[in-house]
């Protein structure tokens, strides 16, 4: 199975969950409330994202509060990647934060900024799975891999689908 393969196996299987899960964050009312559904991983229902459900409720709600002292910061950040960079800096440090999570909540905070990932973000298990499918430089957490992922139209899951532009979400991105 290719990754433009993989790509359409995901999104046609789970596009109204991703959908819903993505202007969960979008429609906020704030960055202040944005960051901190982003933080705790909150999903629509007010569960815990399934990514986030081992992680002590208090090393989010200090991720959090991390994040809140730097709301100045994060509203000025230009692009995802800068996101990514500044909440990584601030949260990275707290034990039980992982890349994974950094990447969830940089993710979500970005999708409130209308800010999308322009790169597929490895970590963990997808840094593994992209070397057995043959990526030759995965030893990067950030990789710009595998055009089928650039050409998705549309934004969760697979170690971020890239250049999240979903026309069916509330306040889809600008082109360009």
């Amino acid at each position: 199975m290719n990754f433009g393969a993989i790509v359409r196996d995901y999104t046609s299987r789970h596009p109204e969950r991703a959908r819903r899960e993505l202007r969960y964050y979008i429609i906020q009312r704030s960055l202040q409330d944005a960051i901190r559904e982003a933080a705790l991983s909150r999903l629509p229902g007010g569960k815990r994202h399934s990514h986030q459900r081992r992680i002590p409720l208090h090393v989010l709600q200090a991720a959090e509060r991390r994040l809140q002292a730097i709301a100045g910061q994060v509203q000025t950040a230009k692009s995802f990647a800068e996101l990514h960079r500044l909440i990584e800096r601030h949260i990275k440090p707290i034990r039980g934060i992982g890349d994974l999570a950094v990447y969830d909540i940089a993710h979500r905070i970005g999708m409130y900024l209308q800010h999308a990932p322009e790169a597929v973000y490895l970590h963990a298990g997808t840094r593994e799975g992209a070397r057995r499918r043959g990526c030759g430089n995965c030893r990067r957490r950030k990789s710009r891999i595998a055009s089928a992922f650039i050409r998705t139209r549309c934004a969760v899951g697979i170690c971020a689908l890239v250049r999240a532009r979903c026309a069916n979400v509330a306040r889809p991105f600008p082109e360009g």
